[in-house]
C-alpha cells in the first residue's frame, strides 16, 4: 500500500480555529511572505484552542520560532503530548513545531492549545502534513470522493 502526504494550508476549512485566533496579515508581519504561501493564522490567547481532524497515521504542525512565540501542548485521540516551546531567539519559519508517526490507521483528532503568557504568548499555524495509506478499492464511496476533493482543494 501507498503512502500518500496531503498538506493543507492554515486557511483549509478543515482546520477549525476557536473565535480567539485571527489569520496574521502583512500590516501585524512584515515577514508575512516567509511563511507557506504567504499565510498564517495566530494567537495570542492563554488556552485557545485549535483543532483539525485527519485520517492517517502520522501529523506534522508547522509554524514559525520566533522571539515573542510559546508553549502550547497538544492532544491526539486525548493522549497529551507536550508541552512544546515555540520560541526561538532566531526567526525560523515553515518548521514542524509538532509531529507524530506510529498512529494506528484511522480517523484520529488533533487539539493544539496555546499555553503561552507574558510576551511569548504567541503560537501560530502555517501548514499541517497528515500521512496515510491509500486502500485501492473497486469502487469510491461518496465519503471518499467528498474527502478527497476537500484535501486536493487546499493542498499545495
Amino acid at each position: 500500500m501507498p503512502l500518500v502526504t496531503n498538506l493543507i494550508d492554515d486557511k483549509s476549512p478543515l482546520i477549525h480555529y476557536d473565535s480567539t485566533w485571527l489569520p496574521g496579515t502583512s500590516a501585524d508581519d512584515q515577514l508575512e511572505d516567509q511563511y507557506y504561501h504567504g499565510t498564517f493564522t495566530t494567537n495570542n490567547v492563554t488556552n485557545a484552542e485549535v483543532t483539525f481532524t485527519f485520517n492517517g497515521t502520522a501529523i506534522w504542525w508547522y509554524s514559525a520560532r520566533r522571539n515573542n512565540h510559546g508553549s502550547f501542548v497538544v492532544q491526539i485521540d486525548n493522549v497529551s503530548y507536550g508541552p512544546y516551546d515555540g520560541y526561538s531567539a532566531v526567526e525560523q519559519f515553515r518548521v514542524p513545531i509538532f509531529n507524530v508517526s506510529g498512529l494506528n490507521q484511522g480517523t484520529h483528532q488533533l487539539t493544539l492549545t496555546n499555553t503561552g503568557s507574558g510576551t511569548t504568548i504567541y503560537v501560530g499555524a502555517d501548514v499541517v502534513s497528515e500521512s496515510r495509506f491509500l486502500f485501492y478499492s473497486s469502487y469510491d464511496s461518496p465519503l471518499c470522493a467528498a474527502d478527497r476533493v476537500a484535501i486536493e482543494c487546499w493542498k499545495c
